[in-house]
């Protein structure tokens, strides 16, 4: 998608209708890439990454990236697995410094881990029921700062392997 606008036409919006526009864009813009990831190939669940707790924002878009693009995140969501050492493992390799012991992490309502072990609340088969809709958010907090990022990814599937495989270009 391209946006472009020179400021040619000369017409200054006021400050209620540019936020309007803003708001709109914003809207459509979602819906875009929304169904982006939800056309993607083998696509069986739509993650909603909630990270939080960060020093900036920047921080934050890059820890969602990690664990959004992480394979092993990714096929672990294929199944329905609550794995949350595999979330973890993303973001620490994404360069953010950061201390497990001030993280939590929750998949849809269900708190798993926090502040450096699995909750005494863990249940498994909630997480497993959760992760099992076609769409479900996990929700990391860094216990570092304000700094948030909202992120939309989807699993990674045998039938995506399968059909990027059986084709040669």
């Amino acid at each position: 998608v391209l946006l472009l606008a020179s400021g040619r036409s000369g017409v200054a919006a006021d400050t209620e209708v540019a936020a309007k526009f803003q708001d709109a864009l914003n809207a459509v813009t979602r819906k875009l890439a929304y169904k982006i990831v939800d056309d993607g190939e083998g696509v069986t669940h739509i993650v909603r990454l909630a990270i939080s707790g960060l020093e900036t924002n920047a921080d934050a878009r890059t820890l969602a990236k990690s664990i959004g693009n992480s394979p092993l995140c990714k096929t672990a969501w294929s199944s329905a697995d609550p794995n949350w050492g595999r979330i973890l493992a993303a973001a620490g390799k994404a360069g953010i410094p950061f201390n497990p012991a001030k993280v939590t992490v929750r998949i849809g309502e269900h708190l798993v881990f926090e502040y450096g072990t699995r909750s005494a609340n863990y249940n498994e088969t909630l997480c497993h029921q959760t992760m099992s809709a076609r769409e479900f958010t996990i929700a990391v907090d860094f216990g570092l700062g304000e700094g948030s990022s909202d992120f939309l990814t989807c699993d990674l599937t045998h039938e995506y392997v399968s059909i990027n495989a059986d084709y040669s270009t």
